[in-house]
């Protein structure tokens, strides 16, 4: 067998990423629920330059996904080696990219694909997130690193769209939309990574604009025409007070030409995405404007991060789906025992085990994209409302109710993601064997592309501690409706009619018995808590997760965070895939399959939740003493 016939490779033209994902198609054909949302993003169809039907803007994101799925896999997977080898340059203070990378870079701004879900007055095509999703997944799984490169048009441009000015949006919106530039957001600092709060890097007023000087470090697109910046613009505060956001071009006017405004100071060689640019950039007394408003900074950046969570998600999907497809088509051609591999069972556990990850993650990337579409167009329902009137208050239910489930949804997706794509990612490099960990074949490349998507956008343990808070803040501000939602899953996985839905209360029983047995520690230790006379639990809370040192349950609750994170996504995803099984008959053998696998993995978690292990934090004080 000759190397050219062993396994998928990504250097090579794959065909078409959307025709050939019927999973894909089925969500775009069948269950995303278009008619919900679109006539409203679309302004009922009314919109000078927009679609005049419902089936006039489903058969142009058809015809884009089409498009999108043709350059994906005949393309960027033809480029995707070539990128990753040639990696990226440093020349003369610039970030240079591969010219496989430019290629496919360029060939995105002929189509216009860079950022199509901002509005037609941004020079977008005002697609849903949903449509916009499908395509970044074909692109993350032709090469992730040019789906960083690819998201660097849109991610500057959203944050001026929202918060800039009239001069910023004339100077900069339009161009990025259309990828004539691309830009960077620049958070991480050399101490300031997880902790936003620690940022350094500071900003005074000059005039009409402002000054930046400092470093930011680790960020993607560093060489970009446009960077969207975090400072301090208040050098009194600390933590998350006092933060702003500057728009800082590359380059301004000086003594009649133009000259650089920031610097690249390097650019990094790393293990993942090796095709990508990621910079060290320093500012010195750097031209900048001021975008939203003064120490909003925190709050403004918050729509990046969340937006970056989920697209971290997609694309671990995009390295799911490769990592099967490579594995599988190795699988079918590799011959042992007189028999091609795949059929042997321990093989095959490893190939369904993928392939059911890719469905259940793209299941949960789906919703969670659907439901803000969905928020977007409640959104232009409540400007038409009446204020005060029953519709608007009806509305701003329906967005609030939207909001928490997305709010829900985007750190599980991304510590999901990032976390099985780790582990199918391995799958398909064991099931190449010693082709796996040799160049010619993208085992290796997908393997190593894999470690990054649990790090960059909030490591896989900032996600489930958001995850944790968010859940112990709403259980504790509401705490009966949770426990009568946890009986009644009681209920439910001893009587429920159906297998099928005695499995899903299953999964959420476990789930919630666990965070029920955290909550109930944590309310043990609120009673030693002291404080002014009525305070309430709400603010003693509070001053719980301030002072978190010495109270045993919220130590407890921290160290178990993640076995929780991985229960409440195996609870939520395996809902999802239910409920769209009730729709789609069709669909139910997949839901089965994943919370078949997934249960006892679930009871595992559940029963280290709810252990006496302590020896981690017994650890922690040895190393204290």
């Amino acid at each position: 067998m000759t190397t050219e016939t062993m396994g998928t490779m990504q250097g090579v033209a794959q065909g078409n990423f959307w025709t050939d994902n019927v999973d894909l198609q089925f969500y775009f054909k069948k269950a995303v629920d278009w008619a919900a949302f679109v006539p409203d993003l679309e302004s009922g169809f009314k919109e000078e330059g927009g679609f005049a039907s419902l089936q006039e803007a489903l058969d142009m994101y058809e015809e884009t996904l089409k498009l999108v799925g043709d350059f994906s896999g005949n393309e960027v997977a033809a480029r995707a080696r070539e990128v990753d080898a040639a990696q990226v340059k440093y020349e003369d203070g610039e970030a240079v990219l591969s010219p496989g990378m430019l290629e496919s870079l360029e060939k995105a701004k002929q189509l216009g694909v860079v950022a199509p879900d901002m509005p037609r007055s941004a020079g977008g095509w005002n697609f849903p997130l949903t449509v916009t999703g499908m395509a970044v997944e074909m692109i993350a799984r032709a090469c992730p690193a040019t789906m960083v490169q690819f998201g660097f048009f849109e991610a500057p441009a959203r944050l001026i769209h929202i918060f800039g000015t009239e001069f910023l949006k004339k100077a900069f919106l339009e161009k990025l939309c259309k990828g004539e530039l691309s830009g960077s957001v620049c958070i991480t600092e050399s101490d300031a990574g997880s902790d936003v709060g620690m940022i350094k890097c500071a900003a005074v007023r000059k005039g009409d604009a402002w000054s930046v000087s400092g470093r930011k470090q680790f960020i993607s697109n560093g060489g970009g025409e446009v960077a969207v910046v975090v400072v301090r613009t208040d050098p009194k505060s600390n933590g998350l007070n006092g933060l702003s956001l500057m728009v800082v071009p590359r380059h301004v006017e000086k003594d009649g030409r133009q000259a650089r405004n920031f610097e690249v100071a390097r650019v990094e060689h790393k293990l993942s995405i090796r095709g990508s640019a990621t910079c060290e950039l320093a500012f010195e007394d750097s031209v900048a404007y001021l975008l939203g408003e003064e120490g909003k900074g925190f709050d403004h950046i918050l729509h990046f991060m969340n937006e970056g969570r989920t697209a971290v998600g997609i694309q671990s999907l995009g390295v799911i789906e490769a990592a099967y497809r490579t594995a599988f088509k190795f699988a079918r051609d590799r011959v042992t025992m007189g028999k091609p591999i795949w059929k042997h069972e321990l093989v095959a556990d490893m190939l369904a085990e993928m392939e059911t990850e890719a469905l259940a993650l793209r299941a949960g990337l789906i919703k969670a994209y659907e439901c803000q579409d969905r928020v977007a167009a409640i959104e232009k329902k409540i400007a038409k409302a009446a204020a005060g009137s029953a519709e608007a208050h009806d509305l701003e239910h329906q967005k609030k109710s939207l909001e928490r489930y997305v709010r829900l949804l985007t750190p599980l997706v991304k510590f999901y993601g990032a976390e099985r794509c780790n582990q199918s990612t391995g799958k398909c490099l064991q099931i190449h064997g010693g082709y796996g960990v040799i160049v010619d074949y993208d085992a290796e490349r997908l393997y190593r592309d894999s470690p990054i998507f649990a790090i960059y956008e909030g490591t896989s343990q900032i996600q489930s501690l958001m995850a944790l808070k968010d859940t112990l803040k709403a259980v504790m501000a509401a705490p009966k409706p949770f426990f009568k939602d946890m009986i009644a899953t009681w209920w439910k996985k001893r009587f429920a009619g159906d297998p099928l839905d005695r499995m899903l209360a299953e999964a959420e029983y476990l789930w919630r018995r666990s965070v029920a047995h955290v909550v109930m520690a944590i309310r043990r230790d609120l009673s030693k808590v002291t404080g002014a006379p009525g305070m309430g639990m709400k603010e003693k809370f509070a001053v719980l997760m301030e002072a978190r040192d010495g109270f045993n349950a919220l130590n407890l609750a921290f160290l178990r965070a993640e076995r929780l994170c991985w229960l409440a996504s195996i609870a939520i995803f395996g809902r999802i895939l239910v409920e769209q099984s009730r729709k789609f008959p069709e669909r139910r053998v997949i839901a089965e399959r994943y919370l078949t696998r997934r249960l006892p993995e679930a009871r595992m978690h559940a029963d280290v939740v709810r252990g006496k292990d302590r020896t981690t934090l017994d650890w922690i004080k040895q190393q204290q003493a």
